[in-house]
């Protein structure tokens, strides 16, 4: 029914209401619902078409609260349900302990503000963002029974927000790095993230930049995944703990919103994580 996506590390489902998701393969275990969303099973029309999950994109309120509630229910989760992270592209990190909104996800205007990263011990409570070729990383702590959610684009990869939230679970819960496993979910990859001197040139201080900034055919392009991977071991995360799903949103625009492919008009994916 659909174009199969290339690479792929993650499951592959289909909600009652025909909206579509990728989710956790199992490494995380059986007391987490991981999900990332794709563009199938909404009501949105061209370029937003059709399972656009963000008011911010220019698409009709109606399709995306209709978006919203079909994404939601497609994981069997209360509608009402989730917090949102109200993103800027920062590395700021909040540790939630409830929703912060009656109606949970659904309405627009209502997320934890200037926040890239949401962590939580809180059974039932999802824990979402917005992406559209930023990288989302899940985490879980399975002894500490922590879960959280970060966005890391190109500066947030800079401001090492995937350590940033390790640290941050370890403060509040006081559990073990070693315990803690990630999922690297679909993201711009470097084989597409074609970037300009500047760019490739702010990363020059770090030990790992050889690795990660890379030229083919005179062209320099930026790999955020094995940043991320890389910030993740040097924060003591077990190799062996990281999984990176090695889908490229832009390779798979047709599966994917992709804001670099479609020029910034188009939807945007949730990820979404949460402790049963």
């Amino acid at each position: 029914m659909y174009k199969e996506v290339r690479s792929i590390k993650l499951k592959l489902r289909e909600g009652k209401n025909k909206s579509v998701y990728l989710t956790d393969p199992g490494f995380f275990g059986d007391d987490v619902i991981m999900a990332f969303s794709t563009r199938f099973g909404g009501h949105s029309l061209s370029p937003y078409n059709s399972l656009n999950l963000s008011y911010l994109s220019g698409d009709e309120y109606k399709n995306v609260l209709k978006n919203r509630i079909s994404f939601l229910e497609a994981l069997n989760i209360d509608v009402f349900a989730g917090v949102l992270a109200g993103q800027v592209h920062g590395d700021r990190i909040e540790f939630v302990k409830e929703k912060i909104s009656e109606f949970g996800i659904l309405l627009p205007g209502v997320s934890v503000e200037n926040t890239d990263g949401l962590i939580t011990t809180s059974k039932n409570l999802p824990l979402v963002g917005t992406f559209a070729d930023c990288v989302p990383l899940f985490f879980y702590d399975n002894v500490k029974k922590v879960v959280a959610i970060s966005h890391a684009g190109w500066r947030g990869t800079k401001e090492n927000i995937a350590k940033k939230t390790i640290d941050n679970i370890i403060k509040e819960t006081g559990g073990k790095v070693s315990d803690i496993k990630v999922i690297i979910g679909p993201s711009i990859g470097s084989c597409c993230y074609e970037v300009g001197a500047e760019l490739h040139d702010a990363f020059k201080d770090y030990s790992f930049y050889e690795n990660i900034c890379r030229v083919k055919n005179q062209r320099l392009y930026l790999d955020l995944w094995l940043a991320n991977s890389i910030q993740l071991e040097q924060a003591g995360v077990l190799s062996e703990n990281i999984l990176v799903s090695e889908i490229c949103t832009h390779c798979n625009n047709d599966f994917f919103f992709s804001y670099r492919k479609e020029k910034g008009n188009t939807g945007r994916m949730m990820g979404l994580i949460k402790i049963i």
